[in-house]
C-alpha cells in the first residue's frame, strides 16, 4: 500500500491510497491551515480504509514547485512518516525514491532584515501587565530567609549577610 501525500497547492490537502496501480482511497480536504489538518486527515483516510500505518510500504510526495509552507509541510510530513515507519520515500509523480525528500519552491524566499519596534511605554511589547524581564541564576533554587537551598524549611537562621557581618562583626 502506497500513501501519496499533494500539498503544493495553497489552501488543498490531496492525499491517496494505492494497492499497486489502483487508487483504493482518496481525500480532498481545502484548508488554509494544512500544517494543523496534514497528520489529521491521513489518520481519516487510513480509517476509512480499514488500514493501519505500518501497512504503509511507500510514501510518495508531491515536491513542488508550490508555496513555501504549504510544500514543506507535505514534503516534511512524508520524511517523517517514512523514517518513523522505516520505509521508502519518493517523489511523486515518478515515484524516483531518495533517503530525504527536498521541496521545491515556487519562488525565491521572501526573507527580509527584521525591523526595529518602536520603544514602549509601561511594558515590554508582548509582556503583559506587570511582566518583569529579569536574568536567572543558573541555580534557579530559591535561598530565602529561613529556607535551606533546597527550598525546606530550616531551623538553622539564615546566614545572610547584613551590614554588621560584612565587616566581620556578629
Amino acid at each position: 500500500m502506497q500513501l501519496i501525500i499533494d500539498t503544493i497547492e495553497q489552501g488543498r490537502i490531496k492525499l491517496q491510497l494505492l494497492e499497486g496501480a489502483m487508487v483504493v482511497g482518496k481525500s480532498e480536504k481545502h484548508t488554509q491551515k494544512i500544517s494543523e489538518s496534514l497528520l489529521s486527515e491521513i489518520e481519516k483516510l487510513i480509517k476509512k480504509q480499514k488500514i493501519q500505518l505500518a501497512d504503509l510500504k511507500k510514501i510518495l510526495v508531491n515536491p513542488g514547485p508550490g508555496g513555501f509552507s504549504a510544500t514543506r509541510t507535505g514534503v516534511a510530513t512524508a520524511n517523517a512518516l517514512g523514517y518513523a515507519l522505516d520505509i521508502p520515500v519518493g517523489i511523486w509523480p515518478g515515484g524516483k525514491i531518495k533517503k530525504i525528500i527536498l521541496p521545491v519552491y515556487d519562488k525565491e524566499p521572501n526573507i527580509t532584515k527584521a525591523k526595529l519596534l518602536p520603544p514602549t511605554r509601561g511594558r515590554q511589547r508582548g509582556g503583559g501587565r506587570g511582566t518583569k524581564i529579569t536574568k536567572t541564576s543558573p541555580n534557579p533554587r530559591p535561598t530565602s530567609l529561613g529556607r535551606s537551598p533546597g527550598g525546606r524549611a530550616s531551623s538553622q537562621p539564615s546566614r545572610k549577610a547584613t551590614a554588621g557581618t560584612a565587616r566581620g562583626e556578629e
